[in-house]
């Protein structure tokens, strides 16, 4: 049975030391935090557009999971980089069944991440 502490975790958006790191780089650059998340939205839209397109192939899905864990993991989307992983490996292990629904629970942290990071 999980903890709750581990539970919150995994439903946690944002991993909140990352963006307060994030923020406070950004405090001599102005447009910093605007630019970074445009920027992650740019690259997500186009890994999901091409996930979408290609998930058929495990090599790919796997693949672009990486990409896609990678970029939430470098501006703190702790949710979406976790169901990007999960998509990276469920092309690892030939689980493609489980890939559509992935990249729609990915796709929709992915919308709530850029929401929250856009009043940042």
């Amino acid at each position: 049975m999980r903890s709750s502490t581990a539970k919150n975790w995994e439903e946690k958006l944002l991993d909140d030391e990352k963006i307060h790191h994030l923020i406070h780089l950004g405090k001599t650059k102005p447009n910093f935090m605007p630019q970074l998340v445009e920027a992650f939205a740019k690259c997500a839209v186009e890994i999901f557009a091409e996930l979408k397109g290609r998930r058929a192939d495990r090599q790919t899905v796997q693949h672009l999971g990486h990409r896609l864990a990678v970029l939430a993991s470098n501006i703190g989307a702790s949710k979406l980089e976790r169901l990007a992983a999960a998509i990276e490996s469920a092309g690892e292990e030939g689980r493609l069944m489980d890939v559509d629904g992935l990249i729609d629970q990915a796709e929709m942290a992915f919308f709530e991440t850029r929401e929250l990071l856009s009043v940042k």
